[in-house]
């Protein structure tokens, strides 16, 4: 499935296929929500839900790995960089 057809879905279908079929990948806080990130085929997915609540309230489907770079400055390399 491409990110074209995902998006056509409703959401209750999109937030199925994310949670059976997608690869969680890393977790962020953004405002007042904890987003989720999957990795579903060749696209990622956010999964945002209400810090107080457990039901997902928009679903964020993207290929741009730039909406990554949220998730990407929380990941610590200077273990990598160590042994150069």
């Amino acid at each position: 499935m491409q990110l074209k057809e995902f998006s056509v879905l409703e959401q209750i279908a999109q937030q199925e296929m994310v949670l059976d079929d997608g690869i969680y990948l890393s977790s962020r806080l953004f405002m007042d929500y904890t987003v989720l990130l999957f990795q579903l085929n060749s696209f990622y997915v956010e999964l945002f839900y209400p810090k107080d609540k457990d039901k997902c309230v928009i679903i964020k489907g993207f290929e741009d790995t730039h909406d990554l770079e949220p998730y990407l400055k929380r990941i610590d390399i200077a273990p990598l960089l160590s042994n150069i």
